[in-house]
């Protein structure tokens, strides 16, 4: 959920990519920054929105490509609508790193590229998204980490319940009972020994972790670098959530002449660069209520809780601030998204779902039922009326009307 609007392009020898008066053959060009997305002006045609009536479950685009079903069975799409990986497997992810898992009938996992490609076979019982150029992969042994071509480059000598992406160059490697450990690409264990719990791993690198506060045995949070050093000793008081985009939510309660929880927003030298004076609902660690929020392009969507509904439910009026905690869209939505490809899905108090931009204006109007939470990370916006699936794009056409 942090986004800059990048692109890599891969080319095989027998491949070839036209560009306006530039053609390009038989070498691998790769242009990357961050993530895989499109800096185009990308716009819905008729012609893509007629392809894409013939499936029956349609993906958000990551890397150009979007999952479709048909038949029971799944594939890939470009955005010309085309049909780059045959509907022909029970199971896909999304794209990652420019790959995604498929699985077979047998249940069996392999990988295509964005060229469509099958790179590496289906055979695999278990398998995760590529980061950083690789991927874990499990067939009934040790969990090992896999590169794009398929090859094992270690073996995981450690139990692990759990492995997260890779994020500057490393992994948290949680196992069945005991404390977590990090894992280079090479496969070596670093020795944080004194930290009990890795929280998600590497974000914005920081990893926020608990040591004990003392030998009463109670913990605390620290944020550690990438090399174990602590760099953020935590105030025990508050509550701390993972940094992005260099800012990191810290919630606190204050006295109920003080309206309660409040969150405020710190840099990476543990200074508050939004103070502890945004309201928030105080139920961080609850689905339902997914706050503090990290700051996504500059924007951060704030949640305000206004009392209770005829169910005695709690309601809230969503806004956004921006990352010096100046509110710039005032808390008048009963719903709302973070900022993606500089647009952010909210929703009135009908139900129903618009996009604005970063000054708070409608730039595509309030008549979806539903839209994909990430909006507009690759150009086009997975929406939804009634039980009809489409996508609209930033100039607000959209698939239903372009029929």
């Amino acid at each position: 959920m942090y986004y800059n609007n990048n692109i890599k392009i891969q080319l095989t020898s027998m491949k070839t990519l036209i560009f306006p008066k530039i053609k390009v053959t038989s070498i691998a060009i790769l242009l990357f920054l961050s993530e895989c997305q499109l800096s185009f002006c990308q716009t819905i045609t008729t012609s893509f929105a007629q392809k894409i009536a013939q499936y029956d479950e349609l993906g958000d685009f990551s890397c150009g490509l979007a999952k479709v079903r048909k038949g029971g069975k799944y594939g890939f799409i470009d955005k010309s609508g085309n049909e780059i990986v045959e509907c022909s497997y029970d199971e896909v992810g999304d794209f990652h790193d420019f790959m995604a898992y498929v699985q077979t009938h047998d249940w069996k996992y392999g990988y295509v590229d964005n060229m469509g490609d099958l790179v590496i076979p289906c055979k695999y019982k278990r398998a995760q998204d590529f980061s950083e150029g690789l991927s874990w992969v499990n067939d009934d042994g040790p969990w090992c980490c896999i590169d794009k071509n398929g090859k094992v480059v270690f073996t995981l000598g450690i139990m692990s319940e759990t492995r997260t992406d890779y994020k500057d160059g490393l992994s948290v490697i949680t196992p069945p009972d005991g404390e977590s450990s990090i894992v280079d690409t090479k496969g070596e264990v670093i020795n944080l020994s004194a930290r009990s719990w890795l929280g998600n791993g590497v974000s914005d690198g920081m990893i926020l972790c608990e040591v004990p506060s003392g030998e009463d045995g109670n913990m605390k949070n620290v944020y550690i670098d990438t090399k174990g050093k602590v760099v953020i000793d935590c105030n025990p008081d508050y509550s701390y959530h993972p940094f992005h985009n260099g800012l990191a939510a810290v919630m606190c309660y204050q006295s109920e002449a003080e309206e309660g929880y409040k969150v405020g927003y710190i840099d990476k030298t543990g200074e508050f660069v939004i103070p502890l004076t945004l309201p928030c609902t105080g139920f961080d660690d609850m689905d339902d209520f997914p706050d503090p929020i990290a700051c996504c392009e500059g924007m951060i969507r704030s949640i305000k809780t206004i009392g209770n509904d005829e169910n005695g439910d709690f309601s809230f009026l969503y806004g956004f601030v921006d990352d010096k905690g100046n509110l710039v869209v005032p808390y008048k939505y009963t719903d709302a998204h973070d900022f993606s490809g500089g647009l952010a899905a909210v929703c009135d108090d009908e139900g129903k779902w618009g996009f604005i931009d970063k000054g708070g204006n409608i730039i595509i109007p309030f008549k979806y039922d539903g839209v994909s939470w990430n909006s507009f990370q690759d150009g086009f916006a997975l929406v939804q009326i009634g039980d009809k699936y489409g996508y609209v794009d930033k100039q607000g056409n959209d698939t239903y009307s372009l029929k």
